[in-house]
């Protein structure tokens, strides 16, 4: 989830945050994937998450 927005101030952004962390890597593993693929990536004034890539050999890398 790119730029989820959290409202400068909020009390509450790194609850927000870990949500969206969360809901991301249910759909992961929902999908059969690697849940640890979802990653915290935070902007100033946002909460981004990423998908890292998968890659030969298993591993995961961060996306361009």
């Amino acid at each position: 989830m790119r730029g989820a927005a959290a409202r400068p101030g909020a009390a509450d952004t790194e609850l927000v945050c870990g949500v969206n962390l969360e809901l991301l890597r249910g759909v992961a593993a929902g999908a059969g994937d690697d849940a640890d693929r979802a990653v915290l990536d935070p902007r100033p004034g946002r909460c981004s998450v990423r998908l890292l890539r998968k890659v030969s050999g298993g591993r995961s890398s961060v996306p361009p």
